[in-house]
């Protein structure tokens, strides 16, 4: 994907995650989008354009809202490479795939963030994270499986497997 486009998409999901989410939270926890397009980005394109905006918008986020700099983006970089990696084994036209690709990369993120800010002397307690990070789980799965149908379905024009008949979405 182009730079210009991962910028508008990720100016967006910033947007609408800093104004509308916080008023439109379940049970306090509301969806991390930019944490959704990273994963979706590194997981559909090739380029590098998810880890690039996932690092530069985490530095943004960092700088707007964490007492450290540098957690968020730290983080960010973590889960791009891991899903950038994980893209090499799993097919990307299988929602399943997507859908282990979410969880994997929510869990990491929230991971090394809570480490992160561990060392630094944060008060950030890993039960309250363990807490969080199911209905997370299920908030960036439902987020990436929409950015799949809005951006990703034309991300593989010609995908490897030779059984694929071109128009049907499967989970296996």
């Amino acid at each position: 994907m182009k730079y210009r486009y991962a910028v508008l998409l990720f100016v967006i999901a910033f947007l609408l995650q800093t104004v509308l989410a916080p008023q439109n939270s379940i049970l306090g926890i509301s969806p991390d989008l930019t944490l959704c397009l990273v994963i979706a980005m590194a997981f559909l394109y090739e380029g590098n354009s998810g880890v690039v905006c996932g690092v530069l918008f985490g530095l943004l986020i960092d700088l707007c809202f964490s007492p450290v700099i540098g957690p968020a983006a730290i983080s960010y970089l973590a889960v791009a490479l891991f899903v950038a990696e994980l893209r090499r084994y799993l097919y990307r036209d299988s929602l399943l795939n997507i859908t282990i690709a979410t969880v994997s990369g929510t869990v990491l993120f929230y991971l090394f963030y809570w480490a992160i800010l561990g060392v630094f002397g944060g008060t950030y307690h890993f039960i309250v994270m363990l807490r969080m990070v199911p209905l997370l789980m299920i908030f960036h799965t439902i987020a990436n499986i929409l950015f799949y149908f809005l951006i990703g379905r034309r991300s593989v024009r010609h995908p490897r497997d030779r059984h694929y008949d071109g128009n049907r979405l499967y989970f296996s």
